[in-house]
């Protein structure tokens, strides 16, 4: 994004985090206790505790502990396989920050 030229200097500004003004996921650690460690490009540290998602039917397959330490991320989302996944945004919402 061009901000300012003068004198034929012309600074250019990255765009925000994740394009979207939002951080971006730079790490997900799995527990056995159907949580996840997630680490931000803000530098934030979130628990996100996924049990009480378990009983969802979108959400059911994670109860098999294997299928749920499978997580991976592609920086804005948090996914397991094609139709198991959240954005971004349900992570804020839905997880506490570490201290």
């Amino acid at each position: 994004m061009i901000t300012s030229q003068s004198d034929h200097l012309i600074q250019i500004v990255p765009p925000k985090e994740g394009g979207s003004g939002r951080p971006r996921i730079i790490e997900v650690i799995p527990h056995q206790d159907f949580s996840l460690d997630i680490t931000l490009s803000d530098h934030q540290h979130l628990k996100l505790n996924m049990k009480r998602f378990l009983s969802s039917p979108a959400y059911n397959k994670l109860s098999h502990i294997g299928f749920f330490l499978s997580v991976k991320h592609d920086h804005r989302t948090i996914y397991w396989d094609e139709t198991h996944d959240m954005h971004i945004d349900q992570i804020l919402d839905f997880s506490r920050t570490l201290s």
